[in-house]
């Protein structure tokens, strides 16, 4: 009965979470809703965001690598951040196989969420982040919301293959040429 009620509990924070997206990506729609910038350590943002996670990561024995500094900060938007990440390390845990463990790290210039996956495709989800489709199925508007926040903030998000069937989500503060060079 506890453990149920715990269930309940996280998966209703987690329909808040979501809905709080939602919000957030109407709200950036309209042209007077800017980022509200301070300084905010990426750690902090990553370690609240794995916590709500917890119980799917335990459920679906997925294990998060957390190879992030703790003196990695940026100038942003503290609930934009939070957005951005949470979608990322979402479908990562979404679309995690093989060895079951995503890799979250960072740098002054990017953010990085691996994940093992024989099914990603970095070419397609650029591709859907360029041209902005959003399907029915597998929506893509949690990709689209975060791409667009990730603008909004100075970054860019984009994803690339890595060695041994993973795929890595990049979201990146990198000079607009540096990214050229990077993926597309």
């Amino acid at each position: 009965r506890r453990t149920n009620e715990e269930n309940l509990k996280k998966a209703s924070e987690h329909l808040l979470e979501t809905m709080e997206d939602l919000l957030i990506w109407s709200k950036s729609q309209m042209d007077h809703f800017h980022p509200e910038y301070r300084r905010v350590v990426i750690r902090d943002v990553l370690d609240r965001e794995i916590a709500l996670m917890e119980g799917q990561l335990e459920e679906q024995r997925i294990t998060v690598a957390d190879q992030v500094p703790a003196a990695i900060a940026r100038d942003s938007d503290d609930n934009f951040l939070s957005v951005i990440i949470r979608n990322l390390l979402q479908n990562a845990v979404r679309y995690s196989d093989g060895d079951r463990r995503i890799i979250v790290a960072a740098n002054e210039e990017e953010v990085t969420i691996t994940n093992p996956t024989t099914t990603g495709n970095a070419a397609a989800l650029n591709e859907r982040i360029v041209q902005g489709r959003v399907g029915s199925g597998t929506s893509g508007l949690g990709l689209q919301l975060a791409s667009d926040l990730a603008g909004r903030i100075g970054a860019r998000l984009f994803f690339r293959e890595s060695t041994g069937n993973s795929l890595t989500a990049v979201l990146s503060w990198a000079k607009a040429s540096e990214i050229g060079r990077a993926h597309v």
